[in-house]
């Protein structure tokens, strides 16, 4: 039975989260720029369209901040597709963009080429270039030194999540979950525990959240008691 509840409890909490998320968000039309399809989970709890191109695929690190320091460029070239990507260790059989002969996109949720032709070009034209947000995250062959770059970008609203705390840079958001952790582990859902997006995405603001402990009595979680029938 308790097991049942939490997955009420988790259902209800969740519910409530994206309720009072799209409460706070006053920015109806941004453009989050990510390394991996955290964005589409930001506009899937918020309802709203996908303004971004990128959804449905990752970018490796080292690619990553290349397309950032020039981002207008590199959004401005055609998308072409590779058979074969530069990094080693793809087995998985996906379409594998390329801008510009050198940033690899990785469309892993798609199966044909031109459906991830047509909806990166058609969500290009959706930028908002005034209202940029642009996340990273220690995955993706990620070593310090790309966080340290990314963190010296001249870019607005920038933020990066890690394992790992990383005290000593700005726009660092760490999930002490995961401390014992190299690498994030859950970053799609996480993020909702430490980091305040609809600040960000409000003021470019980059505040971490405390995560409320677990308690360790089940009922005083619950929002409700049980009704005994006898």
């Amino acid at each position: 039975m308790e097991g049942y509840l939490q997955k009420i409890t988790k259902k209800i909490s969740s519910y409530c989260f994206h309720l009072d998320m799209k409460k706070k968000v006053k920015n109806s039309h941004f453009t989050i720029v990510s390394d991996n399809d955290w964005g589409k989970k930001v506009y899937d709890d918020l309802g709203m369209e996908y303004n971004s191109p990128f959804i449905g695929m990752f970018i490796f690190a080292p690619d990553y901040i290349e397309l950032l320091y020039n981002f207008e460029h590199y959004m401005k070239s055609p998308l072409k597709f590779t058979l074969h990507s530069k990094y080693d260790g793809i087995t998985d059989i996906y379409p594998i963009g390329l801008l510009d002969q050198k940033v690899e996109i990785h469309f892993y949720s798609y199966k044909y080429k031109q459906t991830a032709l047509n909806d990166w070009n058609e969500r290009v034209k959706r930028i908002n270039w005034d209202q940029l947000f642009f996340k990273f995250s220690d995955q993706y062959q990620c070593r310090k030194e790309c966080i340290e770059t990314f963190n010296q970008l001249p870019l607005k609203n920038k933020v990066c999540f890690t394992a790992r705390p990383m005290g000593h840079l700005d726009n660092v958001i760490c999930f002490s979950n995961q401390h014992i952790e190299t690498k994030l582990q859950n970053e799609l859902t996480d993020y909702k525990k430490y980091f305040d997006v609809a600040s960000w995405l409000n003021t470019g603001e980059v505040i971490k959240k405390e995560p409320e402990k677990r308690k360790a009595n089940f009922e005083l979680h619950f929002p409700f008691k049980l009704i005994d029938n006898k």
